[in-house]
């Protein structure tokens, strides 16, 4: 470990200990899962997908940053978990809120859409500026965003297109179960078809390429959890520490099957059964990953201030990383990975905050 990870290691760790609270001997904490507490843990990992986008960002042009190869495979986990807390929160949301579905895709979908665009065009801008050149047909499709030049921006379209699924079903489908049960069928032909997708590109790159496909099931997965939440939870608490070792064996082992596949064929061989057997490999440890959280939850409380205000932007702050990464680019070459690690950091959290903003207001006008 070198001086700039164990620096970032300090900082993370001190961010999330930050007013941690560990429940009384013998007890578990009530609503340990609640609103506040999720938005929370993905405050705190939308710096952890800060910090693996500058990795991946830099390792695709060739630019070592060994310091930060910790994080090369921490994106499918956090990403997961994300999709994990859409899949819980609608289905709470749908109990508990009188007329959810109403105004749905005010809530639910303009919420991403508009972010989504404004990064979109930001990102398109920066590439201009800094001399990129594109055909009037590549420029059209990346201006509709049917081509992503930022690619991590995948989040938003598969969410939005998750969305709108659920709205669609839970609004003519009366049986929840058989609901879920579509979602889930709906997922696997996606993840089925993306995986027979080999060919190159040109104008659009949706569903191209694992990331769109290896964690999407923890959507539905989530929406399962809150279907079940109280009898989960009688289990959890009765059998807290055999789950508690279940899922951290499971984690870690499945981690340590997965990595290695990734590394020796994984998803790019361009065979079908390699692909079928890293994803089989890479979805349990992703599993078992959020469970191992959630059971975490239970005994320890998170959350302070600085872990609520990055939980209110978290999804900005993922869409509108892209652009400073790429911005800052020359800068890393220049004066090395430090001023370009601050400078990515504090131009992502800021952006996502006046980003926040101005989609609140636009959403307002409406």
């Amino acid at each position: 470990m070198d001086i700039v990870t164990g620096f970032m290691i300090i900082i993370l760790a001190l961010i999330l200990l930050w007013q941690m609270k560990p429940a009384p001997k013998g007890t578990f904490y009530e609503n340990s899962f609640s609103l506040a507490v999720s938005k929370g843990i993905q405050g705190f990992f939308a710096l952890l997908i800060i910090a693996h986008h500058v990795y991946i960002f830099l390792n695709t042009r060739g630019i070592a940053a060994e310091s930060l190869q910790c994080f090369e495979h921490a994106g499918v986990l956090l990403i997961g978990f994300f999709f994990f807390c859409s899949g819980y929160g609608l289905i709470i949301s749908f109990h508990t809120k009188q007329n959810y579905l109403k105004g749905f895709v005010v809530k639910r979908v303009l919420i991403v859409l508009v972010p989504f665009f404004i990064c979109n065009y930001a990102y398109l801008s920066v590439e201009l500026l800094l001399g990129s050149r594109f055909r009037i047909s590549e420029l059209i499709a990346a201006f509709f965003g049917v081509l992503l030049l930022n690619s991590q921006m995948w989040f938003a379209v598969e969410i939005m297109c998750l969305y709108l699924i659920f709205y669609l079903l839970f609004s003519h489908v009366k049986d929840e179960k058989c609901s879920i049960a579509i979602i889930v069928l709906i997922i696997v032909g996606m993840s089925a078809l993306t995986m027979l997708n080999c060919r190159s590109y040109e104008l659009s790159n949706w569903y191209w390429g694992e990331w769109w496909y290896n964690t999407t099931m923890l959507f539905p997965i989530g929406m399962i959890v809150a279907e079940k939440k109280d009898l989960l939870r009688s289990l959890a608490v009765k059998h807290y520490r055999i789950l508690l070792t279940i899922s951290f064996v499971g984690f870690t082992i499945f981690r340590l099957l997965s990595n290695r596949e990734l590394h020796l064929r994984g998803y790019w061989t361009m065979k079908m059964m390699d692909k079928v057997q890293a994803y089989l490999l890479q979805v349990p440890s992703v599993i078992f990953f959020v469970m191992l959280l959630v059971l975490i939850l239970l005994k320890v409380r998170v959350g302070n201030p600085l872990l609520d205000f990055l939980g209110k932007f978290s999804l900005e702050i993922i869409l509108v990383n892209g652009v400073f990464l790429r911005l800052f680019l020359g800068i890393m070459q220049t004066y090395g990975l430090v001023c370009y690690l601050c400078l990515t950091f504090v131009g992502t959290i800021l952006s996502a905050v006046l980003l926040y903003k101005l989609k609140r207001s636009i959403l307002e006008l409406k």
